[in-house]
């Protein structure tokens, strides 16, 4: 049956290759794992296309508004459009997905330059730009790295000159080169680095003393603990070279249709973050100054920084969004949402600044909590209303997220302490839809008490955006009257946690 289904969705596509002039068509199947009603088609000026998914996985969409360019696919990733594409797109034998029709040539080259980079490196089956490799990725000499990274982009600029289209070959080559300077850019940051090590550095920090009197050296003693090696310093200025020297970060054109060339810039910023010409944290730590966030510093060297208007019109939104979202105080809240109301002049940008600040305002501590209905493991609905009565501890975490779950054996112990008073312990994961018998399957395997809730949306739901949560673990705690007593409240490993709650409880 999903053979047949396939077979007619290519029918029609050929079909519409004659009916429709100048459109663009598009078929497909998904993974049976893909569980979304739709997929999203998006690009970086605000575009965003809701495609129907059918219960058998299929989606189709025909349109002749799209311009030639660059599209983040939901689920399937960067796609290359244009009006005279008949494209089909069906699950790879090996993972990912793969094209055929008019513009497959495009498509398929996309995906198979990036896929190589398995048969130069150890790739993490996690892989992200964070973690791409295994292990013994981070402890492969700079030569035999930098060699490999040299004929993977031979190897991509070769497959993209196999389409006769002269933007594409522009823009995917460009994309492609800035793909492999962020392997480099996270290759250099955590070349020797044991990963191990590294995931348990945030835990460790946070049991360091702010106050003492050494702290700065403890915190950078623990910092340099996770190498094992250094890099030789020749090779480190050469790295250092190669990602961060010579090329624009104001290509407007560029950052418009390449998502490696804006995790690029991202990663450039990342880098100034510890200029001393915008800020030195070891210093400021050292005099007793707390450091600013990394979305304010990076406000500022964008500022500093970019020429273009339209990147820099992105960034003032994207990192005032951010700032506005994690902002504790009023002060901070205020001072920054007035900052980017009186200068900005895109109104789509002006719309989500203000709803979020909007957010900000409405769901502070004091303030009514957001309802919420989810389903929990057995498919029963919850709903934050239903609670009523009695104090709701909120936990928003993922399977995904290391930290949230070094959490749940301090949750545990926590749940174990208050089983007979009045509280609620809520558990709500924001995995992605396709990944809910993960989630179900980790519940039950690690028999987690409480009430075990999952979004609908990820973190797009109502109640984690009015929230303004961006970053897990986050924890909530809400009073019987439905008021949030507080919108980040202290974390289960956090002794004052358990203070808290034996005053409000006893």
């Amino acid at each position: 049956m999903r053979f047949s289904t396939i077979l007619f969705l290519i029918i029609l596509l050929d079909v519409s290759a004659f009916a429709q002039s100048r459109k663009l068509s598009m078929v497909g199947i998904l993974y049976k794992n893909y569980k979304k009603s739709t997929i999203e088609l998006t690009n970086i000026d605000g575009l965003k296309i809701s495609i129907p998914v059918s219960l058998k996985n299929g989606f189709s969409i025909t349109t002749d508004s799209l311009k030639k360019g660059f599209y983040e696919l939901e689920e399937i990733g960067t796609v290359y459009l244009s009006q005279d594409f008949k494209l089909s797109v069906l699950p790879a034998a090996n993972a990912g997905y793969t094209f055929t029709g008019i513009g497959a040539i495009e498509n398929n080259a996309l995906r198979k330059a990036q896929k190589k980079l398995e048969d130069f490196m150890p790739v993490s089956p996690t892989a992200n730009y964070m973690k791409q490799f295994t292990q013994d990725g981070y402890y492969v000499e700079p030569p035999v790295f930098l060699a490999k990274m040299d004929s993977l982009e031979q190897y991509g600029v070769s497959l993209f000159n196999s389409s006769t289209d002269t933007f594409f070959r522009k823009i995917a080559g460009k994309d492609f080169h800035f793909f492999i300077k962020n392997i480099l850019y996270w290759y250099g940051a955590l070349y020797g680095t044991d990963i191990k090590k590294m995931e348990q550095l945030p835990e460790l920090m946070n049991k360091l003393d702010k106050k003492a009197p050494d702290y700065v050296q403890q915190f950078m003693k623990l910092s340099n603990s996770i190498r094992i090696k250094t890099m030789d310093h020749a090779y480190r200025q050469k790295l250092d070279s190669i990602v961060n020297k010579g090329w624009d970060i104001n290509n407007e054109e560029l950052f418009r249709n390449s998502l490696s060339y804006q995790i690029a810039i991202k990663n450039y910023f990342n880098r100034l973050n510890y200029n001393p010409k915008y800020s030195d944290p070891i210093k400021e730590i050292a005099a007793g100054i707390k450091p600013e966030s990394a979305d304010i510093k990076t406000l500022k060297i964008a500022k500093g920084e970019l020429t273009n208007t339209y990147i820099l019109d992105w960034y003032q939104h994207s990192l005032t969004s951010s700032i506005l979202k994690t902002a504790k105080d009023t002060g901070t809240l205020k001072r920054y949402y007035n900052q980017y109301i009186t200068t900005a002049t895109r109104q789509d940008y002006i719309n989500d600044i203000q709803e979020i600040y909007a957010n900000a305002v409405s769901f502070s501590d004091n303030t009514m909590a957001p309802n919420f209905t989810y389903n929990d493991i057995s498919g029963s609905q919850v709903s934050l209303q239903s609670l009523r009565g009695k104090y709701v501890y909120i936990d928003v975490w993922a399977t995904w997220c290391g930290p949230c779950i070094g959490e749940i054996p301090h949750l545990k112990k926590i749940e174990a302490l208050y089983t007979n008073k009045n509280i609620a312990f809520v558990s709500i994961s924001v995995d992605e839809a396709q990944n809910r018998n993960k989630w179900r399957s980790y519940v039950l395997k690690n028999k987690l008490k409480g009430i075990q809730l999952m979004t609908n949306n990820a973190f797009d739901s109502p109640f984690i955006n009015k929230l303004r949560i961006v970053s897990i673990p986050r924890f909530i705690l809400i009073d019987p009257f439905g008021k949030l007593i507080s919108a980040d409240a202290f974390r289960p490993s956090d002794e004052k946690l358990k203070a808290q709650l034996d005053i409000i409880l006893n």
